[in-house]
């Protein structure tokens, strides 16, 4: 039964060699996913061992090899190996790149977000600035849970705090500090509110009534998804 085993393990490794390095990239991902662990290793640590200049996968596979190194507990190997892949993917990264309904993230922008964000945490130092790619993939996979794991989860109530300041603020200047608003009629609306980085629209959809022209930024398309459901 060994000998079928090894054998059958080494028909794996030459299939998987026959594949092209960004075929290979994908099965990796699927291993990791099933977490087998050390076989993604294992095809990590062959591509970025490969030499090519022109293409970003050794660069990818490096820094993904480094996430699992991270995940396995090797915090000191895994925190040399994401900075030498950093500084050899940097340069393979799109300029300009923008994320939106009709353009797919950059494969390369997305791993090395990751990757800055796993070494950051590995160093306990705070990012500059993450590739819009990165942030837009992140809470696009984040938006189906976004206001499940805020509200009910973390009890998140800053919509609510910030939005009663707001018309706290906004009666105060309307009725020249009186000390009961409702007793003033027609207590005016905002004239216009600019939501940024407004994600599901949790705030926007608490302000919308009180403003006479609500605009919304959000990077993620799915996060801007749940907005537009909410009015926002």
């Amino acid at each position: 039964m060994a000998q079928i085993d090894t054998a059958a393990a080494g028909h794996d490794e030459e299939a998987i060699e026959e594949l092209s390095p960004e075929a290979q990239m994908i099965r990796a991902s699927e291993l990791r996913r099933h977490r087998k662990l050390d076989e993604a290793k294992a095809i990590y640590e062959q591509l970025s061992a490969t030499s090519n200049n022109t293409s970003p996968v050794p660069s990818m596979a490096q820094c993904e090899l480094g996430i699992i190194l991270a995940g396995m507990g090797r915090s000191a190997e895994a925190t040399s190996v994401l900075r030498k892949a950093l500084a050899s993917l940097k340069p393979h990264l799109a300029e300009g790149h923008a994320c939106g309904p009709t353009t797919d993230p950059s494969a390369a922008e997305i791993t090395y977000g990751h990757a800055e964000f796993k070494l950051a945490m590995l160093t306990r130092s705070t990012p500059q600035s993450l590739p819009s790619a990165f942030v837009c993939n992140l809470f696009d996979d984040f938006a189906e849970t976004f206001d499940y794991k805020l509200r009910s989860r973390l009890q998140y109530r800053a919509p609510e705090a910030l939005c009663a300041a707001l018309l706290s603020q906004r009666d105060a200047i309307a009725t020249g500090g009186a000390a009961d608003a409702g007793l003033v009629a027609d207590v005016p609306r905002f004239g216009s509110c600019l939501d940024l980085g407004a994600g599901t629209g949790l705030l926007g959809e608490l302000l919308r009534p009180h403003v006479g022209r609500m605009e919304a930024v959000e990077l993620s398309p799915r996060m801007a998804e749940k907005a537009i459901m909410k009015g926002v």
